[in-house]
């Protein structure tokens, strides 16, 4: 199959969109990358003026964030995410991404020399409310433009904190601390409506981990963090935004 790459096209985001559903990205929609596209890079492969995969990167941690590499099931195994992944990549250095436990995107990143590390395990529980939502503020930490793009998406932001909302569906974002987390989550978590759905991403060496599992929250997805040498996540980033970090 011959296909091209090419930067990604504003009439083109939809149907990343339903790729990117399909491929089971919780950030599948035209907004997340409409703002990779400004504040990172996106890539896609085409047949014609067909996306059959795309790929993107954001810069994070002194490193490039590989936020999102799909291919069009009918596609797959025929060597277009690979190729995706080599552009986003040519000319870089130092990268990383949080990859699905699928071999055949493992053995992508492992021919592309990504080290596998740590999990990053997707938790989800239940909110026992009964406190005061956490008073909103301006966040006070690194990737100030991830906060930006959470509150014009109807999100909402303390200085620590960043979280999307649907209904009493609660994505904890990113979760910033700088001693035990247990204080901050059992205000937060009472912040929100009693018995809302709760969803948040953390490292396996999370401080944040033990307090989830005491509270109920179980894993429901598992993806590992592999990257080049020398790229590290701060330990004081107890929740991470999966598709941005």
């Amino acid at each position: 199959m011959t296909f091209e790459i090419a930067p990604v096209r504003t009439e083109w985001l939809d149907r990343m969109s339903a790729i990117a559903v399909d491929g089971g990205s919780p950030d599948a929609h035209p907004a997340h990358f409409a703002f990779l596209a400004s504040h990172g890079r996106l890539l896609a492969a085409i047949v014609g003026d067909e996306v059959i995969g795309f790929g993107g990167t954001t810069p994070a941690h002194g490193a490039h964030m590989i936020t999102d590499l799909f291919v069009a099931a009918p596609q797959r195994g025929r060597g277009v995410g690979t190729a995706v992944l080599s552009a986003l990549l040519d000319g870089v250095s130092t990268a990383f991404p949080f990859s699905s436990t699928h071999p055949a995107a493992l053995a992508a990143y492992d021919r592309a020399g990504l080290a596998r590390g740590w999990p990053l395990l997707t938790m989800r529980g239940v909110a026992n409310g009964g406190g005061e939502l956490l008073a909103s503020g301006e966040w006070r930490h690194d990737r100030p433009e991830i906060a930006e793009h959470v509150l014009t998406q109807h999100g909402w932001c303390t200085g620590d904190v960043l979280v999307s909302r649907s209904g009493d569906f609660v994505r904890v974002l990113r979760m910033v601390g700088d001693s035990a987390p247990d204080d901050a989550l059992s205000t937060l978590m009472a912040g929100f409506a009693v018995g809302a759905d709760v969803e948040l991403s953390v490292p396996a060496h999370s401080p944040a981990l033990a307090w989830l599992m005491l509270h109920g929250f179980r894993i429901v997805d598992v993806d590992i963090f592999c990257s080049t040498p020398g790229v590290v996540v701060p330990e004081n980033l107890w929740v991470v935004h999966r598709g941005l970090c």
